[in-house]
């Protein structure tokens, strides 16, 4: 018999899905190497991914980046969220926090602050309140948002633990994989 006779790797390995019951085959389908499956006959993926926005996929990017871009991303998140807080109460008018003493702008700004970084990680040492309704309703709503933010990177920094690194094969050597495993 010629080399030229003897069947190639690959049709064994197609004849060996198509072989196999439905539960137990690889999942890309029965027919692996045509050009409507999700795999190509070279072992590339038959897929593009498409993004729908900015924020498509903004969870899979914070667990993905470094640990440094990430510290500096909470950080530079905290500080905006406590300016954007300060600011509101010193529109809202400073005299809605009981416990500060009025002054200048950078005075009432800082005390609002440390009055917003308290609420927003809910410490809340009581020496400064919300008066009034207004301020009541912006604290309640700093304090919600606080929670949110510390859950997400909760979840972001669990997630770095979770994420498997992608590693793309060809149908040849994801067989063998799975062959040497026991699991085809």
């Amino acid at each position: 018999m010629r080399a030229s006779d003897q069947p190639s790797n690959l049709s064994i390995l197609i004849r060996k899905i198509k072989s196999k019951p439905l539960d137990r085959e690889l999942g890309f389908g029965r027919t692996a190497t045509t050009e409507s499956r999700l795999m190509n006959p070279d072992g590339s993926f038959n897929v593009q991914r498409q993004r729908l926005n900015i924020w498509d996929n903004t969870h899979y990017h914070l667990i993905t980046m470094s640990w440094w871009w990430f510290f500096w991303l909470i950080f530079g998140s905290f500080i905006l969220m406590n300016c954007l807080f300060s600011l509101i109460y010193n529109i809202i008018g400073i005299q809605h926090l009981n416990g500060i003493v009025a002054g200048g702008f950078l005075h009432n700004f800082a005390q609002a602050y440390f009055f917003s970084s308290q609420t927003l990680t809910t410490v809340g040492y009581g020496h400064v309140s919300p008066n009034g309704l207004l301020a009541n309703v912006i604290a309640s709503c700093e304090s919600f948002l606080g929670l949110l933010t510390f859950a997400l990177i909760s979840d972001c920094c669990t997630g770095v633990f979770r994420v498997r690194k992608p590693k793309l094969c060809s149908v040849k050597k994801c067989w063998l994989h799975l062959t040497r495993t026991n699991r085809a």
